[in-house]
């Protein structure tokens, strides 16, 4: 096999891009969120704004492994955790790797502005999309590095709980609507799910690479633990607003507090294990990974299916 094709798989590799799927999931959320409340969707206008999304989301693998390439010496790799190793085992990649980050950023950046001129936009959705790409960035770019900081978790619950969707919202409204603020809270749930699951593998290659962590901190089992309390609030959380009625649009939050228990069964799954071994360990994220994504995906079907039905 020829030297530029090993290159483009390489890359193929490090750009993961399985990572895309569940952040398409949750923009997609904040679309159709907007559309429930009676924005008129337009198709162009959603690709549009998925693509500057994709473009800064799709950044944050090249970065993250060119940030993290001296951690993952000693991480395991898995699906969803350990990085890719592309970085490790080719580590002359390394400067293409942060240069298709960058240019990834940039024209995720170009896209936002573009696409506000486009559309008539307020500035603040040019802020909020480039500071979107800029937290992704910066998860693991210095100086700021805040997984190596003890704001990994804070991160990820900012980012899942609010920005991802919350781009999808802004692309077809323009701004924040009511109703997705209202499911803030349960998707923060999420973020600390997602992140504690993706964390959990690497605890001891993130103590030799002193990333100030919640799982270096305290542990697998207090991990499982605040894992199984976070899919029980976000279930809470849903059932709530299904009783109070606070949501002013119709949404089937009664069969979405149902579908919420998927991960929470899966998390409590993991909190019964227990298990540090190895393979146990792995089956479990894909698992913690599987329920999540699938408890987005049944939802967005839900509302999609009611929207052209």
């Amino acid at each position: 096999m020829n030297q530029p094709l090993i290159k483009i798989l390489l890359l193929f590799r490090l750009a993961r891009l399985h990572f895309l799927f569940p952040g398409f999931l949750l923009f997609l959320m904040g679309y159709l969120l907007a559309i429930f409340s009676g924005i008129n969707s337009d198709l162009f206008k959603f690709l549009f704004g998925y693509l500057i999304f994709s473009l800064a989301h799709l950044s944050i693998s090249f970065s993250n492994d060119y940030f993290d390439r001296i951690s993952d010496i000693n991480s395991e790799k898995t699906s969803f955790t350990g990085g890719s190793k592309v970085l490790v085992e080719n580590p002359k990649l390394a400067g293409l790797a942060f240069k298709i980050a960058i240019l990834l950023l940039v024209g995720s950046a170009t896209g936002i502005v573009v696409f506000a001129l486009f559309y008539g936009y307020s500035v603040w959705f040019v802020i909020y999309g480039i500071m979107g790409g800029l937290i992704g960035y910066f998860y693991t770019a210095p100086p700021l590095k805040f997984s190596y900081r003890g704001l990994g978790e804070l991160v990820s619950i900012f980012s899942i709980g609010f920005v991802i969707p919350g781009m999808g919202s802004l692309v077809a409204y323009g701004s924040l609507i009511q109703s997705l603020t209202l499911f803030v809270f349960p998707l923060s749930c999420y973020g600390l799910f997602f992140i504690l699951t993706v964390e959990m593998p690497d605890l001891e290659s993130d103590k030799i690479a002193k990333k100030t962590n919640m799982i270096v901190k305290w542990g697998r089992k207090t991990g499982h633990i605040l894992i199984s309390i976070s899919t029980a609030l976000a279930t809470l959380s849903i059932l709530v607003l299904e009783i109070s009625g606070l949501i002013e649009i119709y949404l089937p939050m009664g069969l979405f507090t149902i579908i919420s228990l998927i991960p929470f069964f899966a998390a409590l799954r993991g909190l019964i294990k227990n298990n540090d071994e190895r393979k146990s360990l792995d089956q479990q994220v894909k698992l913690n990974m599987i329920s999540i994504i699938s408890f987005i995906l049944v939802i967005d079907v839900i509302m999609a299916s009611k929207i052209l039905f």
